[in-house]
């Protein structure tokens, strides 16, 4: 998944060349490469007819990273939700999951 240190696979940078700055470049095609391997566990199971009785669970394990400490280019953004990583409100602890 997408988590320090950002390292990506520079065949993605072209995908993104709107994001000036390095470490959000970065993180974006960390992101474009997880959903690329997504799709291929997910045509993997089509190709075998397993993806009807197969679960797929995606969830995150914090909130966005409050800048604290870190550079402010990485700062995430929980918001309407309030608070960051390393706080318990809600911006900390409640994340987006889905099961398909």
């Amino acid at each position: 998944g997408v988590h320090d240190p950002l390292e990506a696979k520079s065949m993605y940078n072209k995908d993104f060349p709107n994001i000036w700055t390095w470490e959000r470049r970065q993180y974006a095609m960390q992101m474009m490469a997880l959903d690329d391997s997504v799709g291929k566990v997910i045509d993997a199971l089509k190709c075998r007819r397993m993806l009807d009785d197969t679960y797929i669970l995606f969830s995150s394990d914090n909130g966005g990273i409050n800048g604290a400490g870190y550079d402010p280019t990485k700062q995430g953004s929980n918001y309407p939700l309030r608070g960051l990583k390393t706080t318990y409100w809600e911006g900390g602890v409640r994340v987006p999951a889905f099961i398909k």
